[in-house]
């Protein structure tokens, strides 16, 4: 269960809302189920940012235009309902970290509807701060959002996302930045085009790629373009046919390869079909 939280509003000012339980991370241009987002698999962005919190958060909307939220949660991202932080070199030995709360936080700029041309777009600065690996605290950085166009069939889309400690299998393998754009177009009532390039710079995210072998993995600097066509072939039916190519440009090789740890391929191209049935 993703998600199990109480909510409480206060009559204060133009009204003070709390959630209190585990409850989805506030940022990001991407959600955790794929289906809400313009593409089937995730960016790399996503891979970087935290996921669920277990704690309270508190949210307010001083304007149509600006709201803002903040918490504190027992942990950086997700894992086990009321799971706390942990300190220590290995799972094995790590102990929790009382005191090591997590703080999450989001500012949401909208530009009122009435607007012309720009009305109803959408940005958003968001800053954690906790324990995001084994060994220390980790501070992640996200801005983002969403641009409406003069043309009502195309959106468009970025996210940037950092981490100063990317943690991947409870090692700290440094500084993580990625770089998301989004293009959407409506061809027509049932068919959209989604286009997102991206690219992706940190040591040990191998790790994304499956080329992870108990150490840090040389994959440092990626490109990635990925195309999907969505057609709504029946209602509540969400069809997808999706392109990816991600492409390793530090000269090593991170993807592929028939044993764990040993990569031997610079590039990487899926196909994907989706189909989701909402109810």
């Amino acid at each position: 269960m993703r998600q199990a939280y109480v909510s409480l509003e206060s009559p204060i000012g133009n009204g003070l809302i709390f959630q209190v339980g585990r409850w989805n991370d506030l940022t990001g241009y991407e959600e955790t189920d794929n289906w809400k987002n313009p593409n089937y698999t995730h960016s790399y962005g996503w891979s970087i940012e935290p996921t669920e919190h277990t704690g309270i958060l508190g949210g307010y909307v001083f304007k149509e235009s600006i709201s803002a939220k903040f918490g504190v949660a027992d942990t950086w991202t997700t894992g086990p309902i009321n799971a706390r932080a942990l300190e220590g070199i290995t799972l094995a030995t790590a102990q929790p970290a009382e005191g090591r709360e997590t703080f999450v936080s989001i500012l949401n700029l909208v530009v009122p509807t009435n607007r012309p041309y720009l009305g109803g777009s959408a940005w958003f600065v968001s800053v954690n701060k906790g324990y995001g690996s084994i060994t220390r605290d980790e501070t992640y950085v996200s801005l983002g959002g969403a641009l409406k166009t003069p043309l009502p069939a195309i959106k468009l889309g970025t996210d940037w996302d950092y981490s100063t400690h990317f943690g991947v299998n409870g090692l700290d393998t440094g500084p993580a930045m990625a770089i998301d754009l989004y293009l959407l177009c409506q061809v027509s009532k049932r068919l959209e085009l989604n286009c997102r390039p991206e690219y992706v710079r940190g040591a040990g995210l191998g790790a994304l790629s499956g080329a992870y072998n108990g150490a840090v993995t040389p994959l440092r600097k990626v490109f990635a373009l990925t195309g999907t066509l969505q057609y709504d072939l029946w209602r509540n039916v969400l069809s997808r046919l999706e392109v990816r190519w991600d492409h390793e440009a530090d000269g090593a090789e991170s993807f592929g390869g028939n044993v764990l740890g040993r990569p031997d391929r610079r590039n990487e191209t899926t196909l994907a079909v989706e189909l989701t049935y909402r109810f």
